[in-house]
């Protein structure tokens, strides 16, 4: 598949709508209290039935374009991964926070043309980007199914966030990663360069 990729200003909305995001699920992860009681594990949970992440609906697409736009207007980047004219992937960066952080707020692939290094040709150049605007780390709020996990896992991302949701079931399941984008990071506290968390 031959794919270019694109920077673009302004998220459209019918290529955004064309990515098709489908995805048949077999496991999650979720959290787990460690026997001491002073840590979580994260977990594989088998989805029985299979959950099914469906399409995009109109209304999904507009609530987050509006969250997303301004991403990019206070200095973030959107790229577009383009077989032809057909949109077939995404990814968008926000711009540089305070503490020289850099959220990576969206990273999305087609069903179609997953598994032919799309997801790490996007992820590579926002990285590099998120670089160029003298961020110090990149975050992600990320699906806790087992490809997105696996996936940052590849990316080098370290763990640094679980919640528990046995006793508050209405919070995220976002799994929260971060990887350091300076050499030297580990040497400068307060990023943890060894995982705080486990995975069993």
């Amino acid at each position: 598949m031959d794919i270019e990729v694109k920077t673009l200003q302004k998220i459209e909305f019918d290529l955004l709508k064309q990515v098709d995001r489908t995805e048949r699920v077999e496991i999650v992860y979720g959290a787990r209290l460690l026997s001491n009681r002073l840590g979580l594990v994260l977990q594989p949970i088998k989805q029985e039935p299979v959950m099914a992440i469906p399409p995009w609906s109109d209304e999904g697409i507009a609530s987050r374009i509006s969250n997303w736009q301004p991403e990019i207007e206070r200095g973030g980047r959107l790229l577009m991964a383009l077989a032809g004219k057909k949109a077939v992937g995404f990814g968008i960066v926000g711009g540089k926070h305070k503490d020289g952080s850099v959220e990576l707020c969206a990273l999305f692939v087609s069903s179609e043309a997953r598994q032919a290094g799309i997801g790490t040709r996007l992820f590579q150049q926002l990285e590099k980007s998120a670089k160029a605007q003298g961020a110090t780390s990149l975050f992600i709020y990320s699906n806790p199914t087992q490809s997105a996990v696996d996936f940052y896992r590849k990316q080098q991302c370290e763990i640094i966030g679980l919640a528990d949701k046995r006793l508050v079931p209405h919070l995220p399941l976002d799994v929260i990663f971060a990887k350091p984008l300076l050499k030297n990071e580990c040497d400068s506290p307060p990023f943890p360069c060894k995982p705080l968390l486990q995975l069993s």
